[in-house]
């Protein structure tokens, strides 16, 4: 019994490429990031007066290609946050100038470097907590009590895209100096 058996047969005949043979291909687009500032999951770590808190936000990529975060670029030390009563970030509080994000500079721009480069998939979101990467005055009155804070946008951030595998979501980061 043949279970199975293939034949094939060479020949002296070649096969060449016309001149001018070619293929085509396309580049990604890129576009800008979008950054938002989001209530879920909650800032783990709480400003107080002197203290550090957490800031939560959204980087969405409309790019069809991942890009990779390795720092971003802050407002000055005197851009504030402003405070709100509710998470939404609709209803405006008396608290206005005690929160600003910690390193900032008197010098707009000043970048500090990701602990860990973040890589925002192609197409998606990347939910990141900010780890003590806000600050409160001492002399935050008490109108700041039970705020959130709608931070100053940041100016810029050091970015490629290309190649990487996208960081899980939701997922913690920041600078430390």
């Amino acid at each position: 019994m043949v279970v199975g058996a293939g034949a094939y047969a060479a020949t002296n005949w070649s096969v060449a490429l016309n001149a001018g043979s070619k293929g085509q291909a396309q580049s990604a687009s890129v576009a800008n990031l979008t950054i938002s500032a989001i209530a879920v999951p909650a800032a783990v770590n709480q400003a107080y007066p002197g203290g550090y808190g957490d800031a939560v936000l959204t980087i969405h990529n409309t790019s069809t290609a991942p890009v990779t975060i390795t720092a971003v670029s802050l407002p000055t030390s005197t851009t504030y946050a402003p405070g709100y009563s509710n998470s939404t970030l609709t209803t405006a509080t008396a608290c206005t100038s005690s929160v600003t994000w910690r390193f900032s500079t008197t010098t707009s721009g000043s970048s500090h470097t990701l602990t860990t480069p973040l890589i925002v998939g192609a197409n998606s979101t990347l939910t990141v907590t900010l780890i003590n990467d806000i600050t409160m005055a001492t002399t935050a009155p008490v109108t700041c009590t039970s705020n959130y804070f709608k931070m100053p946008s940041l100016t810029a951030v050091t970015a490629t895209a290309g190649a990487g595998t996208p960081t899980a979501s939701p997922t913690t980061d920041g600078w430390t100096a």
